[in-house]
């Protein structure tokens, strides 16, 4: 990755671009293939081990709406409102991309370079949440199915199950947290950037809200099976406060979106 971003710069080319594509510009650049074929998802230590481990992502679209639409609990919500939050992130990163080579933003090159790998960061770190956030479920529903005949395994069950939901709540806590980023993101790129995708950085603050929302849900549902008073506490003060910060973000960024919108029909 190092490699592939060093290479793009001496290219004069985004770095906001997807991790395969930036490994792509390593392996070109170095002559990586030049002997035998390169392949990054058996050659890079790091995706080699992630291999299956992104069930829910490694779908197509119809596959991933069609799992989502069966008798299964999981994936549900939680993974939803990650997937959002990927889609937020990577209209980011495609509005920033589209104005780092478009003549008359010179001026903005290197911030869109900027907010285009921050984008696809967070692009990637919500994909990884749509998965987690499934198994956390599943975790969850292992622990309910532990036996409970005796005080001993009862004893045994009650922690296993508050360790899973506690499991259960950290990945949409996360998810909901990082929502702020991408509302922030969405209103910079909107603000700099390309103003012919003007519509698409509104759209990205819509997800991130969504997001955002979403994430929030799954964070109270989840809380009323927690029986540390203190991990309610803090985990409730902290859901609040990202929501109403990343909401106040995404209104403020609609509101503008509204404004200039309007204001190229008069």
């Amino acid at each position: 990755m190092d490699a592939g971003l060093h290479y793009l710069r001496k290219q004069g080319t985004t770095c906001g671009l997807t991790a395969l594509e930036v490994v792509e510009t390593a392996v070109q650049s170095m002559g990586l293939d030049d002997v035998a074929p390169f392949d990054p998802s058996q050659k890079i230590i790091e995706w080699r081990v992630a291999q299956g481990s992104d069930r829910l992502m490694s779908m197509t679209c119809n596959a991933f709406v069609d799992e989502l639409s069966r008798d299964s609990p999981a994936p549900g919500g939680g993974s939803v409102a990650a997937f959002v939050g990927s889609l937020s992130a990577a209209l980011s990163a495609m509005v920033a991309a589209l104005t780092h080579t478009k003549k008359g933003y010179e001026a903005a090159r290197d911030q869109m370079d900027t907010l285009g790998e921050q984008a696809q960061r967070l692009k990637e770190l919500f994909a990884r949440a749509v998965d987690d956030d499934s198994r956390a479920f599943d975790g969850l529903m292992d622990a309910m199915k532990k036996p409970k005949k005796s005080p001993e395994e009862k004893a045994a069950r009650e922690l296993a199950m508050q360790a899973a939901t506690k499991q259960a709540i950290r990945i949409p806590l996360l998810v909901l947290e990082n929502s702020l980023e991408a509302a922030n993101l969405a209103t910079e790129i909107a603000r700099l950037g390309n103003v012919n995708s003007l519509s698409d950085a509104g759209v990205a603050g819509l997800c991130a809200q969504l997001c955002a929302k979403g994430a929030h849900y799954n964070v109270l549902i989840n809380l009323t099976g927690i029986t540390d008073p203190d991990f309610r506490a803090e985990t409730y003060a902290r859901a609040e406060a990202a929501l109403e910060a990343t909401s106040a973000a995404c209104r403020k960024l609609d509101e503008s979106m509204i404004q200039r919108l309007k204001a190229g029909l008069a």
